[in-house]
């Protein structure tokens, strides 16, 4: 691990952390994941419009065709990444390589078997159903209604309110990569160029970035920088990937920049009541 300060930062791209949940911003927000609060570990998750300008800066800022091992050189990776840095906000960072070789990133233990055994966690990469886009609202309540009406005949699903009928659900997601960019945006010609690279011995990485408040043990969720086409391939392959995870570390509340107001012009009002009601903030 490398732990560093950005300083000349142009915060254009952020992470808005808070007790409720989490969001990643490019100008304007990409993606949020918050907890369900219904006695479970489950979360919602929407994404926000597409942001053409974000994929465009991140494929010109990182070449995605690096395939280097960097466990034992992280002062070159943090080299390679040095043009990345500038959009993101001022602050302190740390930078991880995970070759993966072990699974290491995938590794937890639990206190069913009393800690004794290693278990991984699945690479799980997750896309959105829908994009939320407030000009869509009157669409979704008369949609809403008519699945109410006919499944009130068919009885075929779960009555599901508003939230749950317009939002994503995931049960735990605290290892699931969170995707920045809508799936019809993905190219399965890529995906299947990775695929063939990764079965001949190749491993390019993914970059994730995410979120820590250590002093009110706020995390954010994982969210995907650049890596969507090679992760999904991996997916698809079975194969653990190797990662380079960038953690923005707040000293205090006051860093963590979780902006409702800017969520408020990109969530559904039902979606922002339910972020309200449970947000201690």
């Amino acid at each position: 691990m490398k732990k560093f300060t950005i300083e000349n930062g142009t915060n254009i791209c952020s992470i808005g952390l808070s007790n409720v949940g989490s969001y990643i911003k490019f100008k304007e927000p990409l993606a949020m994941v918050w907890a369900d609060n219904s006695g479970s570990v489950g979360k919602y998750f929407c994404a926000l419009p597409y942001n053409e300008d974000y994929r465009t800066t991140m494929r010109n800022k990182i070449n995605d065709s690096l395939n280097t091992d960097f466990t034992d050189d992280i002062e070159a990776l943090y080299d390679i990444l040095k043009p990345l840095f500038p959009i993101f906000r001022n602050g302190d960072y740390s930078l991880c390589f995970y070759a993966n070789k072990e699974k290491e990133f995938f590794q937890y233990q639990t206190s069913i078997d009393n800690f004794s055994n290693t278990h991984f966690n699945k690479l799980e990469v997750l896309f959105p159903r829908r994009t939320t886009n407030l000009l869509n609202t009157e669409a979704i309540k008369n949609e809403h209604r008519a699945f109410l009406k006919e499944n009130k005949i068919s009885k075929k699903y779960y009555q599901s309110n508003i939230l749950e009928y317009s939002t994503d659900g995931i049960y735990d997601g605290w290892y699931s990569f969170f995707a920045t960019q809508p799936r019809e945006n993905i190219d399965q010609d890529r995906v299947r160029y990775f695929e063939e690279k990764m079965r001949n011995g190749e491993r390019p990485f993914a970059i994730i970035f995410n979120a820590l408040l250590e002093s009110e043990d706020f995390e954010s969720s994982y969210y995907i920088l650049d890596g969507h086409h090679k992760l999904l391939a991996y997916q698809n392959l079975g194969l653990c990937p190797p990662l380079t995870l960038i953690t923005h570390l707040p000293n205090n509340i006051d860093e963590t920049e979780f902006d409702i107001e800017q969520l408020k012009k990109h969530l559904f009002p039902w979606q922002i009541k339910h972020i309200l009601e449970h947000w201690e903030g």
